[in-house]
């Protein structure tokens, strides 16, 4: 077709923006490094309010009881970052081998006018996660947030590596507290006036997101 392709790729000129700063509660400014952030000692920027709510635990092996002190700690935890976070409804011991199993455990927290729902899940698989986003988004209107059920790459300093609870660092209760909040109507930041400006002046502008974590 007398297509010739060149060896050399084409070269674009590009520039590293600096980060936007971060608001939290009080005008709280936040610096970003590296496209991240310590959110210790902050609160956001408009609380939401998610009550009342309850978890439940995926897995043939999983305890409630053992995931109680567990749940406790995340509960003040979220309170401590602002969120109206209200009583937490008993949690229940769910092993659901098929999807119309999983629709009667929403049935049953349905029932109890709960608001969201809190899924420690045994396993990564992907199909269950997808029947709990479906049933929770599109059949019951039920806010759902899912965490894995198992030891994480970090394992905190004086337990064991077989606990099957989900890891509980500052860390991993503020990324938890973000999803909470947003899905109980808060704003979790906001940003310093005028740092959009480039998109506020209309200019041709594309947005690209990314995200590791679905839950």
């Amino acid at each position: 077709m007398g297509i010739e392709v060149g060896n050399n790729m084409i070269k674009v000129h590009a520039r590293v923006l600096q980060p936007p700063k971060i608001y939290y509660a009080a005008r709280r400014i936040i610096d970003v490094r590296f496209g991240s952030w310590n959110m210790q000692n902050v609160q956001f920027f408009s609380p939401g309010k998610v009550e009342p709510w309850s978890w439940v635990t995926m897995g043939p092996q999983f305890n409630v009881e053992k995931f109680l002190p567990w749940v406790q700690k995340l509960s003040r935890f979220m309170g401590g970052l602002g969120l109206s976070i209200g009583n937490f409804t008993p949690g229940k011991k769910h092993f659901c081998a098929q999807a119309t199993q999983l629709e009667q455990v929403f049935t049953h927290y349905a029932g109890l006018g709960v608001k969201l729902l809190l899924f420690i899940l045994e396993s990564d698989d992907t199909s269950t996660y997808r029947t709990i986003k479906m049933l929770g988004d599109i059949k019951f209107g039920l806010h759902t947030v899912c965490v894995q059920g198992k030891p994480g790459k970090f394992i905190p300093q004086g337990r064991q590596r077989n606990d099957p609870t989900p890891e509980d660092n500052p860390q991993y209760f503020a990324n938890i507290g973000l999803k909470f909040n947003l899905k109980g109507g808060g704003i979790n930041n906001t940003l310093t006036p005028g740092a959009l400006k480039f998109i506020e002046e209309g200019k041709k502008t594309m947005v690209v997101s990314y995200t590791l974590h679905l839950s």
